[in-house]
């Protein structure tokens, strides 16, 4: 029965698969490239704001669907299905744009609620984009750009040729004519990975109008160590990715936002203010950690996890380390967790 629905070969898909790969490993900037598009996008995941009131709620759903597009286009590309690659792509720019809508008024927890329920109709575009031009980031950046927002639309427009196969140019053939079966081609490859970039460069620049302490430097783990805030904030290096993804003129526009932005300027000067933690401070935070994962996993289990730090200690390393594993083992003893899980009475 297999035959019947598995049109493609496997050894066709696998042969795409492998002249992919190679031609990555040939062209190492266009790797870098993908990489830096699945990067920045994840990382807009750390920028949207977590809070008591929204945490659990479901808000995040069209940003994470959208990352979850945006890993399952890279997979049809690579294996030679451009134009479902190209679909996902549309998922992934409307389901970006579909987040930032719904937080206009900073309660994407409530707003989204018919939708999570699948008892509301996903808004028309003509709704979202008045709903985003209302945001005051967003209204400012047109000022500069009067054009920003139709340019997305417009891309959106491109990327639905390939969803309704509008014509020859947004059909599978169109993408890639010389077969009728999973083949490799180059100038397909390469051409979702430009619309890739323009995707996630749109929805970026989107979550940077909205959210403008993304641009701040805020150094997290010198001040907060391993309990960072759940989101709304970034790291200096993923600070540093966006702008460089960015193209130049949007960038310094963006940042000169940012910079004007008392609320953005209030959060980074807070953070400035605290004290880096202390090598005390960090070994507590460590300390706490690995008890928590052996209070869920058990002391043997959490060892053998971390077996392999051992091979890049020198001696006195490994003496050390091996005295913090035998504190922490008689520790796990007191708590009745060295082979797995406490039992807690119920």
């Amino acid at each position: 029965m297999l035959h019947q629905y598995a049109h493609h070969r496997d050894e066709h898909v696998d042969a795409v698969r492998t002249r992919t790969d190679a031609y990555l490993e040939e062209h190492p900037a266009l790797a870098e490239r993908m990489s830096s598009t699945w990067w920045v996008h994840h990382f807009l995941l750390d920028l949207a704001p977590i809070t008591p009131e929204n945490f659990g709620s479901g808000h995040l759903l069209a940003l994470i669907e959208s990352e979850y597009e945006l890993a399952s286009s890279g997979s049809a590309a690579r294996f030679g299905l451009y134009k479902q690659a190209m679909v996902a792509l549309r998922s992934v720019l409307e389901l970006g744009l579909l987040y930032i809508y719904w937080d206009t008024d900073d309660d994407a927890h409530r707003a989204i609620q018919n939708w999570l329920r699948g008892s509301e109709q996903t808004p028309h575009e003509r709704e979202v984009r008045k709903g985003l031009a209302r945001i005051p980031g967003v209204a400012r950046y047109l000022e500069h750009d009067p054009r920003f927002l139709d340019d997305l639309q417009h891309l959106s427009f491109e990327l639905g040729a390939f969803v309704h196969t509008r014509g020859r140019a947004g059909s599978i053939r169109g993408l890639n004519p010389t077969t009728n079966f999973p083949s490799f081609s180059a100038t397909a490859f390469e051409r979702w990975v430009e619309m890739a970039e323009r995707v996630v460069r749109g929805v970026t620049a989107l979550h940077l109008m909205k959210y403008p302490i993304g641009l701040q430097v805020t150094p997290l783990s010198e001040k907060f160590g391993l309990n960072p805030p759940a989101g709304g904030f970034v790291e200096p290096a993923v600070r540093d990715r966006f702008r460089d993804y960015l193209d130049p003129d949007m960038r310094d526009r963006l940042q000169l936002q940012s910079d004007d932005d008392p609320a953005a300027v209030a959060m980074r000067e807070q953070i400035d203010a605290m004290p880096d933690l202390t090598e005390d401070d960090w070994r507590d935070h460590l300390r706490a950690q690995d008890q928590f994962l052996i209070e869920g996993m058990g002391y043997e289990a959490w060892r053998a996890s971390r077996s392999i730090i051992r091979d890049h200690l020198d001696d006195a390393e490994l003496a050390a380390r091996e005295a913090y594993e035998e504190e922490l083992r008689q520790w796990a003893v007191q708590e009745g967790c060295v082979d797995g899980p406490p039992q807690r009475p119920i």
